[in-house]
């Protein structure tokens, strides 16, 4: 009898494979003695109901059978006769692989392609898919397979397709993202109780995790312990390179707000290395590595330089570029470092940079006491330079003397607006007596508020010995008291790598510091007279740009060396001080040239810091001027005209927003509100990007204020480019997982734990109402009418 015909008897649908191992229950089960006396009740009425009737022995016992039978199975059917079939119910097991997004995967520290090209990790990791595309196909048969990509939490790979999640089309998928835009750094953990989450309370076989290791959240102890407690082991495949391999980023560019047309504007780069580079210039091939500033919108290269040799011990260095522009208006540059092929990351080798060109000439008011040979040539050099404005007043000279200067004046300018006309005040051998306190103090507030330069130039006579107790001596960078002594020797002036960095003091041809000047064996290049600063009177924010070294035996150390131009920070403005007025005898041996590549550069340093300043009435700073994400700024607007401090505004409107965005595209408004100090107002900012901001005051008063900022990520991967193995080693061993490398990955089926759940319950198929119980009872009926009908029994 086939299967299906018993399955139709007994009324059941179930499989027959399950029909087989099925045992028949009742519903209201009887215990054996109760069943006993059913049998023999059933017996013993259908002996009764035959005894006594009339016809062969034989065929009233059988007919007796029948009816006994007849009745026991109608007892039967009232017991409830049912079929207990048991059935199993498998769930498959989960695994979850977790694919690394996050900007790090972009660096190129795999092997080299035919090419020369490193391979990306983005690329190992595709390629380490694409050649195990058997291996997925057998862990995906008889288990749940979810792809997941994961930077600063868990996400589908294809949230179009989620049901269509073969190796082959994520492998499509991985290539078609840019790691570079999903984001910039790893949250492992939050990725893994995320992915854990998604898995809810199924069994988890593993959980497979491409990922280069990098990562500012490791796995917590929690999420350890939440792994362990469901069995769920973490198979690694490390992606990059073991080694500490070598990479160089731009790690910031300094650069002026303002800067006046046509001249040479200094763009302070720094260069960081990490891992092994291999040469001591940072660069992984071991040449030179180069940074070039570019215009970002025509391409037009501005300028170029070579990194030299990071200092020893350290992992920075700075290099000073001079570009110039010859359109005013805001520029857009872009700072491009080539460190070679072997570079790792190239996403941290470029930085935008942003300044306004202003086309005036720098005006320059320039103050001395007698006609010193220094003067003679600086005077001369100021009138002739085409870029300059100067005011030259004489002091010695007579009342019928003719002031020099393309703007000649008769006396000292007396009021704030007077004083404001100028970018740079240049102070020689003149007494203080010669100002009245009123000027001091208004030549100090324009230094510190507006941003206007100032240059001391040391003489014989009265600077800065007379400028001790007076409002001015703040603006001097070295200490009471100011009665210096002359340094007993010739010197040989010498620049500093402070002035290198700042685009000063670039004397020559090149970057170097020309041998003729520092050779006392050379005559002309001698200085004779020089003040002596002692270096521990110097105070703690000056700068030393070049330093005097002694020429002969008079001096009695000759190994020691002095301070002879140095600078300083003061409010928004820069201060020089220049101890000598020697710097004209390079004319004998190499006639102007010298002398102006000296003076012209600081001149225009100084009085670049005018434009920034924000004009003459506010000034606007950033406090401080870089910070982390997450971080506050405090913005303040110094207002400088008492006319506009009086007019009692109780806030000024500021705008901020990203630097690059030039059309002003996503910046918001603030509001900067007056504080207790007379004409400051400020406000606090946290910045929610990184990149370089720019606020400023677009109306008002205070219009054209400006200042630049830096937001940095304090987690940003690329700055650290080499893979953290030890990490994803440590994790597989804490889950009881193991590591899997890239080329391995054929065997990670065979590694997978069976942790697919096999749950059996039973179903009852009552057999009361089966068409075999029916026909039984109908059969039993019928044959024991017909045996009556055939022995004539009533």
């Amino acid at each position: 009898m086939s299967g299906s015909l018993m399955r139709w008897l007994l009324g059941i649908e179930a499989p027959a494979e399950q029909v087989a191992r099925a045992r028949v229950v009742f519903e209201h089960p009887m215990p054996g003695w109760a069943w006993f006396l059913v049998i023999v009740g059933c017996l013993g009425f259908a002996w009764w109901t035959y005894r006594m009737l009339r016809g062969p022995l034989a065929g009233r016992t059988v007919l007796g059978a029948i009816r006994a039978s007849l009745l026991l199975l109608l007892s039967v059917l009232l017991a409830g006769p049912a079929l207990r079939i048991a059935q199993e119910s498998i769930e498959e097991d989960w695994v979850i692989v977790l694919a690394d997004r996050s900007r790090s995967m972009a660096i190129r520290d795999g092997a080299p392609e035919a090419d020369r090209r490193r391979k990306s990790r983005d690329e190992s990791l595709r390629d380490a898919i694409g050649g195990s595309h058997d291996a997925w196909r057998r862990i995906g048969a008889d288990r749940t397979l979810l792809w997941l990509g994961f930077t600063g939490g868990a996400f589908d790979l294809m949230p179009n397709a989620p049901n269509e999640e073969s190796s082959e089309s994520v492998q499509t998928a991985l290539a078609a993202q840019d790691v570079t835009e999903l984001g910039d750094r790893t949250l492992m953990d939050e990725a893994i109780s995320q992915a854990l989450q998604r898995a809810a309370a199924r069994p988890v076989a593993g959980i497979v995790l491409f990922t280069d290791g990098r990562t500012t959240a490791p796995p917590s102890r929690a999420t350890l312990r939440r792994l362990q407690a469901s069995a769920a082991k973490v198979f690694v495949v490390p992606l990059g390179s073991t080694a500490s391999a070598g990479d160089m980023a731009v790690a910031n560019v300094d650069i002026p707000r303002r800067a006046f047309v046509r001249d040479e504007v200094p763009v302070r780069v720094e260069i960081e290395r990490s891992g092994e580079t291999g040469s001591p210039t940072g660069s992984p091939t071991g040449a030179p590595a180069k940074v070039r500033l570019v215009d970002a919108v025509t391409g037009e290269r501005l300028a170029e330089s070579v990194v030299g040799e990071f200092p020893a011990g350290s992992n920075s260095t700075s290099v000073t570029l001079l570009p110039r522009s010859d359109e005013p208006g805001r520029r857009e540059w872009k700072v491009e470092l080539d460190a070679g092929d072997g570079d790792l990351v190239t996403e941290n080798n470029e930085r935008l940079a942003q300044v306004e060109m202003v086309d005036r000439p720098l005006r320059v008011l320039y103050i001395d006491g007698y006609p010193r040979w220094e003067y003679r040539y600086l005077k001369n050099l100021l009138i002739r330079e085409s870029t300059i404005e100067s005011s030259i007043l004489l002091l010695s000279a007579d009342r019928d003397f003719a002031q020099e200067g393309n703007l000649p004046i008769t006396r000292l300018p007396r009021t704030r607006e007077e004083f404001a006309q100028f970018d740079l005040f240049i102070i020689g051998d003149v007494p203080s007596g010669f100002f009245t306190p009123e000027q001091l103090e208004l030549m100090r507030d324009q230094v510190a508020q507006r941003g206007t330069g100032m240059l001391w130039i040391g003489g014989e006579r009265s600077t800065p010995k007379s400028w001790d107790s007076t409002a001015l001596a703040d603006l001097l960078p070295m200490r009471p008291p100011l009665a210096l002594a002359t340094i007993d020797a010739p010197i040989n002036l010498v620049a500093t790598s402070a002035a290198t960095s700042l685009g000063l003091l670039k004397v020559g041809n090149d970057d170097a510091w020309p041998a003729e000047l520092a050779d006392p064996k050379v005559g002309w290049s001698r200085l004779e007279w020089a003040q002596a600063i002692p270096i521990e009177q110097l105070k703690p924010t000056a700068e030393t740009l070049a330093v005097g070294v002694p020429s002969d035996d008079r001096d009695s150390d000759r190994s020691r060396t002095w301070p002879v131009i140095t600078a300083m920070k003061y409010g928004a403005g820069e201060i020089v001080y220049v101890a000598t007025d020697e710097v004209w005898r390079w004319r004998y041996g190499r006639g102007e040239r010298y002398t102006e590549q000296v003076w012209l550069p600081l001149v225009r340093m100084l009085g670049r810091e005018a434009l920034a300043g924000g004009g003459a009435s506010a000034s606007l700073r950033a406090v401080p001027s870089r910070i982390q994400l997450g971080q506050s700024v405090r913005l303040e607007l110094v207002i400088g005209d008492a006319r506009l401090v009086d007019r009692g505004d109780a806030a000024v409107d500021a705008e901020v927003g990203l630097s690059n965005s030039l059309d002003r595209t996503g910046w918001s408004e603030i509001e900067l509100l007056r504080t207790q100090r007379p004409g400051e107002f400020a406000a606090t900012l946290s910045p929610d990007a990184v990149g370089r901001f720019t606020a400023r005051v677009p109306t008002g008063p205070a219009a054209g204020a400006e200042v630049s900022f830096d937001c940095e990520r304090p987690d940003d991967e690329t700055r650290k480019a080499s893979a953290d193995h030890e990490l994803l080693a440590e994790l597989a061993r804490e889950t009881g997982g193991t590591v899997v490398r890239p080329e391995e990955l054929n065997s990670l089926p065979g590694l997978l734990p069976k942790r697919s759940v096999v749950t059996e319950h039973a179903s009852l198929e009552p057999l009361w109402d089966a068409p075999l119980a029916l026909i039984l009872i109908v059969l039993l009926a019928t044959v024991e009418w017909l045996g009556r009908r055939w022995m004539r029994l009533a």
